[in-house]
């Protein structure tokens, strides 16, 4: 390869090219020569650059190509890589197709084709699909997810407003009935039908929506389903004083309207309940509820106002028509519009045996001046919390000086405010009040220890609603420390060096967490040193 070195421009070049005078005689001759020779020592250039461009394209060509052999996927066992894939798939995205994954590359198609557990979720919403996907091509995919799913249980989805009676597909969904786990169903119900008579003996979770019904007859489709645990009903509520249930069985509920008249029937046969989920939706409260009813086994209770809930005190009255000596998790959700006034739970001896509480306010900055005062007695009566999570509760000055005294909630040790309002001017005081509780508060002595009679430490046995298991908290001669609190990301910010003091003051560690809504926090907790 030719060797070229060519010298800058010459300060005479310059000063030509500045005006129009011509060169001197003895200059035309060496510009004469570069004109002449520079031409071939161009091409020599170019045939050299071009030479270089493909040797540094051949050496990218080869990194590149050793990257993707050494790339990890490759080396990622087949286990590993099914895992990722199930996460892939409906039941972690709705979106998720099987289908998609089978059509990157001959190692991913094996491992989805020998993953039966990709194909056991079968969505089916009929309206949606009619006009691009045919009857027999809908009958075609549906065999295909049955077959490749082997004998896995399946997650089923299927909606439809006309009906299915007449759709071919309905004979693989009906031998298929027996390994349903989990169905969540928009059918009418002359299709619900059938399905009657063919036992759904592994479904343990379903999802009903029932348009308006009033034939008469019984939909027993479900009376077959001995192994039916969990139950949400949508929308409209007279169609279940038809349907026919384990309503025994079942241990999780959800129900849009608990106030109304087939609503409450219901809830009194599901004596095994653990979890409950229910919303005040009923406008005319045309079901008083003149019994109390009892859950001798609930641990977890949540109950929302909605929109079109008529009266302020009907969440108390119902959490007070309740017997639930088991309940340790409690979650309330309040509107705030027009300047609700809220009513919280007063005296009821499930109170007390509450260890983890959440209260939840409409996401609006609007909310009664009163509604703090009556948030702060009804923590009153839960001396046993241990945690408590606000959800865009307004922290004003007066609900922190109430938290700030440790009589109040003498067991907590988390608190997650991170989605709450705060306002510049709390800070201050929200600070206090956190030194306040991650500081040991001595014990007034009662008379036996005013006695000297210091035998053994006292204790308190909190259950762990998520597990079913109990915790024994050592109460000792102090009460608890909060070990945990979660904050608003701004607010560290906010109040940079009034918080390092804070940090440095009662030894706590940061990390960031994340919320519901992807909205960052930061929580601090106290390494109990």
């Amino acid at each position: 390869m030719a060797s070229f070195s060519i010298p800058p421009r010459t300060a005479r070049a310059e000063e030509l090219l500045r005006c129009n005078h011509a060169p001197r005689d003895a200059e035309i001759s060496e510009f004469r020569h570069v004109v002449q020779t520079f031409p071939v020592i161009l091409a020599s250039l170019d045939e050299q650059i071009n030479h270089l461009v493909q040797i540094r394209e051949n050496a990218q060509c080869r990194l590149n190509d050793s990257k993707a052999i050494l790339h990890p996927i490759r080396s990622i066992p087949a286990d590993v890589l099914g895992e990722i894939f199930r996460h892939c798939t409906p039941h972690a995205r709705p979106r998720g197709s099987p289908w998609l994954l089978s059509h990157i590359c001959h190692r991913w198609r094996t491992q989805v084709l020998s993953s039966p557990n990709l194909w056991s979720f079968l969505q089916l919403k009929f309206d949606k699909h009619a006009p691009y996907i045919s009857h027999t091509q809908c009958v075609y995919k549906t065999y295909i997810y049955l077959e490749r799913s082997k004998m896995c249980p399946l997650s089923v989805s299927l909606a439809s407003t006309s009906g299915i009676e007449t759709h071919p597909v309905l004979g693989l969904l009906q031998a298929s009935v027996g390994r349903w786990e989990r169905l969540l169903t928009a059918l009418p119900v002359e299709s619900l039908k059938c399905f009657s008579g063919i036992p759904f003996s592994i479904l343990r979770y379903l999802e009903i929506e029932l348009e308006k019904y009033s034939n008469g007859t019984a939909i027993d489709v479900f009376a077959s389903a001995p192994n039916l645990l969990s139950l949400r009903v949508i929308k409209s509520s007279s169609p279940l004083r038809y349907v026919v249930l384990p309503w025994s069985n079942i241990t999780e509920y959800q129900f849009a309207n608990a106030y109304s008249f087939y609503g409450l029937p219901a809830l009194r046969k599901m004596i095994r309940l653990r979890k409950l989920c229910l919303s005040m939706v009923n406008t005319n409260k045309d079901s008083p509820i003149d019994d109390p009813i009892r859950f001798p086994e609930l641990s977890e209770l949540r109950l929302n106002e909605w929109f079109a809930v008529p009266s302020e005190t009907l969440m108390k009255e119902f959490f007070e028509a309740l017997e639930v000596p088991s309940l340790v998790h409690l979650i309330l959700g309040f509107l705030t519009i027009n300047n609700r006034i809220m009513h919280f739970p007063t005296a009821h001896s499930a109170l007390s045996g509450i260890t983890k509480l959440s209260v939840q306010f409409q996401r609006n900055k609007r909310c009664h001046p009163d509604n703090g005062e009556r948030l702060l007695a009804f923590l009153s009566l839960t001396p046993n919390v241990v945690e408590l999570q606000f959800d865009a509760v307004p922290f004003t000055e007066q609900l922190v000086l109430g938290l700030h005294s440790t009589e109040r909630l003498p067991c907590l040790r988390i608190l997650d405010v991170n989605e709450c309002f705060f306002d510049d001017d709390i800070l201050p005081e929200f600070c206090d009040m956190l030194e306040t509780r991650c500081h040991v508060q001595p014990k007034p002595m009662d008379a036996a220890e005013a006695a000297g009679d210091n035998t053994a430490p006292a204790t308190m046995e909190l259950e762990d609603s998520s597990h079913g298991s109990r915790d024994m908290y050592e109460m000792s001669t102090s009460r608890c420390i909060l070990e945990k609190v979660c904050v608003p990301r701004w607010m560290y910010f906010s109040k940079l060096h009034r918080w390092r003091d804070i940090l440095g003051a009662i030894k706590v560690e940061c990390g960031i967490t994340q919320s519901d809504n992807d909205t960052e926090g930061l929580s601090y907790v106290h390494d109990g040193t």
